[in-house]
Parts: C-alpha cells; sequence; structure tokens
C-alpha cells in the first residue's frame, strides 16, 4: 500500500540523516585529530562544541530512526506531533573568531 511506502521513505529519509550525520562527526574528527597534531589549543576548544553538538545530533537521528520503525505506518503521525512538542532550537554556538 501507499502507506507503507510513505512509512519506508520516512525511515530511509531518516536513515539517511543519519549516515550524513556520521560523515560530519568523521569530518570534525578529523579536524580536531589535526588541531591536536598541531597543538593548536584554540582550535580544540572552538571544535569542542562541535563535537558534543554532533553526539547530540547523532543520537537524535538514531532516536528518531528508532521511533519510526517502532510506530510504522500508522503511527507516523504521533511522531510527528512527538517532534513537533520537542523541538530545540540551538542559538548557544560558539562565535566564530578570525586571525588577522
Amino acid at each position: 500500500s501507499s502507506g507503507s511506502a510513505a512509512a519506508a521513505s520516512g525511515g530511509d529519509a531518516v536513515q539517511l540523516s543519519l549516515e550524513n550525520e556520521m560523515t560530519v562527526t568523521k569530518q570534525i574528527n578529523a579536524l580536531m585529530d589535526l588541531a591536536i597534531k598541531r597543538n593548536d589549543h584554540i582550535t580544540r576548544n572552538f571544535l569542542a562544541w562541535f563535537i558534543n553538538e554532533q553526539l547530540e545530533e547523532v543520537s537524535s537521528m538514531d532516536t528518531l530512526l528508532r521511533m519510526i520503525r517502532r510506530a510504522g505506518e500508522k503511527g507516523l503521525l504521533f511522531v510527528e506531533s512527538y517532534l513537533a512538542q520537542h523541538r530545540k532550537v540551538h542559538d548557544d554556538a560558539p562565535a566564530v573568531v578570525q586571525e588577522s
């Protein structure tokens, strides 16, 4: 049925988002590795915020994927309602300071 296709595509979309977050995590980790290698403590401190943020993002995508899989096709509106009620706005990102 078309409901099953929608549920599968919803799960597929979240799976893709989770994979993208994992890619971003690897990229940030590579930057941190470079900062450590160069003893760049300011950059390490700056990147620490992003590493913590990525932990939250990966965890959120993983949780959402599990929710969608549990909910099935008939429960997707409940998942959407839950997400709408539990949105989190991130306004605590560190300021970017450029060297002159």
